[in-house]
């Protein structure tokens, strides 16, 4: 049976109980739940010892664990808001394929994942498992996986899906599909209050009837235009006007007035601040106040000005500019969801401020896909991409805003060590002839250093700050007799 050899109560009121046989085991005293770490975190690499020595927390929030036999270990807080779900790993329940593409989540809360090479898994929060539907088809006489690029739940009979080949009808109970239409890659799919469905696709817009899935045409003038299929539409969005705003690949943007009979062409313009930022759309969205916001690629957030019949471009000092806005959501705050070509960011339309969650806090990796968001009906959200997929609550959320101590740890003259962990200001007196000098410095943050980084200016030989990203040192040499300070 364990012992107990190390007990610590950190600042959030959890006991961390280390034995000297079972590892780690976390009791919070708020709500008594108890965890062992293994438990929270089955796809980590582990301790490499259950034979726990020591607990401490720094000031930072990070909490350390020394083992025997196994050195030393950091556990950061951060990656709690952030559940990262992956690829089955041993006995450790997960998806049959890590690349998820697509979720959604049907009449019974059940959510649904659709992957890039193990068709749809159905996950069931409740008891954590995921369970595999393989959705093959025959292709050319051998059975196929596609892609599944789009789910979209219907009645809780089954699913419209979109591939990278076809459209379809699937019902995963009965193993039923029924092929829509073939030889097209689906990018988008949509509902509109008229039950018809709106597939964006590589060649254009196809329309449903969502009962009887029979093609149909658009009763409008406008059917060739909004119809073309020389187009690519990524994205698609009925406003609360039933309007439908149509998003493209390289053609901007594109709003048809569904109850006028008008449609209206975006575009971006260098010389026209108020036009679209950019003519490569990736997501749109409207929020509960009406507002419908555009991401688009590498050119970031633009919000639509009804009034002004304009687009605003949001920056959020600069947070926000030159990203790819894949996909959106809306919080119960009215605060926006993105992921993004980098991270995950939260965007704050009140303040015009804007919070980035990288990989420091467990996210699945940089890269979210398009199709692979989902808001559920309890407020939590999901984000997918090539390494699983991430759910949070995002009221729940919270950055970590710690500013660690800089120090200078070595100052050398020619290779003579001359100071050592310097924290304050200290003057250096150097013969004339002392002329080359190096310094090496740290900042004491444990979180991620190697993405640490650091600027430096010597006043009175560096006219400016020299950013030298992670690296830590620096050399000058022959120097001229003077006066200098260094500034790291």
């Amino acid at each position: 049976m364990s012992t107990i050899d190390a007990l610590y109560l950190d600042k959030q009121d959890v006991l961390w109980i280390g034995s000297t046989s079972d590892g780690i085991g976390r009791l919070s005293l708020r709500d008594g739940d108890f965890l062992y770490l293994s438990e929270m975190y089955p796809h980590a690499s582990g301790l490499g010892s259950n034979t726990i020595r020591d607990i401490y927390e720094d000031q930072s929030g990070l909490i350390w664990f020394a083992t025997k036999f196994a050195g030393l270990h950091l556990y950061d807080r951060r990656q709690d808001q952030f559940e990262h779900y992956m690829k089955a790993e041993g006995s450790f329940p997960g998806l049959n394929s890590g690349f998820v593409m697509s979720m959604c989540q049907d009449i019974n809360g059940v959510i649904w994942i659709g992957t890039k090479d193990g068709g749809i898994n159905r996950w069931d929060r409740e008891t954590g498992s995921f369970k595999p539907y393989h959705y093959l088809r025959m292709m050319d006489g051998q059975k196929m996986s596609h892609r599944i690029h789009y789910l979209l739940p219907y009645k809780g009979k089954g699913f419209f899906v979109g591939t990278d080949n076809e459209i379809e009808w699937y019902e995963p109970y009965t193993g039923k599909v029924e092929l829509l239409k073939n030889k097209v890659v689906v990018y988008v799919m949509m509902l509109d209050s008229s039950q018809r469905l709106w597939v964006g696709t590589s060649k254009g817009i196809f329309l449903f009837d969502a009962d009887t899935r029979r093609e149909i045409s658009l009763q409008s003038p406008l059917s060739m235009e909004v119809l073309n299929r020389e187009m690519v539409v990524q994205c698609l969005l009925e406003d609360y006007l039933h309007r439908v705003w149509i998003g493209t690949r390289s053609n901007g943007l594109w709003l048809f007035d569904v109850p006028n009979d008008s449609l209206h062409r975006y575009f971006s313009s260098k010389n026209d601040s108020c036009s679209l930022g950019g003519d490569m759309i990736r997501s749109i969205y409207e929020d509960t106040r009406g507002n419908v916001w555009i991401g688009m690629k590498a050119t970031g957030l633009n919000r639509f000005d009804e009034a002004r019949n304009c687009f605003v471009r949001i920056s959020a000092q600069n947070a926000l500019m030159g990203k790819t806005i894949y996909n959106i959501m809306e919080d119960r705050r009215g605060h926006l969801w993105m992921g993004t070509h980098d991270d995950i960011v939260q965007y704050d339309p009140q303040m015009d401020l804007a919070e980035s969650y990288n990989l420091d806090y467990g996210l699945q990796g940089k890269v979210y896909e398009g199709g692979a968001y989902l808001k559920t009906a309890d407020g939590a959200m999901l984000l997918g991409g090539q390494n699983g997929f991430n759910l949070f609550y995002p009221e729940k959320v919270q950055r970590v805003h710690y500013v660690a101590p800089m120090v200078l740890v070595k100052f050398k003259v020619f290779d003579e060590v001359r100071l050592r962990d310097v924290t304050q200001h200290q003057t250096v007196r150097l013969d004339r002839h002392d002329n080359y000098v190096s310094f090496e410095f740290a900042l004491l943050d444990y979180i991620a250093p190697l993405q640490n980084q650091y600027a430096y200016q010597l006043e009175g030989i560096d006219n400016d700050w020299i950013y030298c990203g992670n690296r830590n040192y620096v050399s000058y040499t022959n120097i001229p007799p003077g006066t200098y300070r260094f500034k790291v």
